[in-house]
């Protein structure tokens, strides 16, 4: 449950990252949600592969796929509210 909590949150932080750079850069509200997702959504099947393959620790395999769970409800959740405003 601990690593569920802290992937969850390293999403969050990342996804919220996103749409502060599209203020920064004073995009739309639309490319701010599209920025979100792109940051909040990373390469789990490389990290995956890394771990298994290069590392030989399926251990570190494990918590990228509980970080590919929470990125895909973390957007979920974004696209959901993003909707619902526009």
């Amino acid at each position: 449950m601990i690593i569920f909590g802290a992937k969850l949150t390293l999403n969050l932080v990342a996804m919220t990252t996103g749409a502060l750079l599209a203020f920064i850069f004073k995009l739309s509200a639309r490319d701010g949600v599209t920025l979100s997702i792109e940051v909040g959504i990373q390469n789990v099947s490389t990290a995956i592969l890394i771990a298994v393959t290069f590392l030989n620790t399926p251990a570190f395999a494990t918590v990228a796929g509980v970080y590919g769970l929470t990125m895909y409800i973390c957007t979920f959740l974004l696209l959901w509210f993003a909707r619902a405003a526009y």
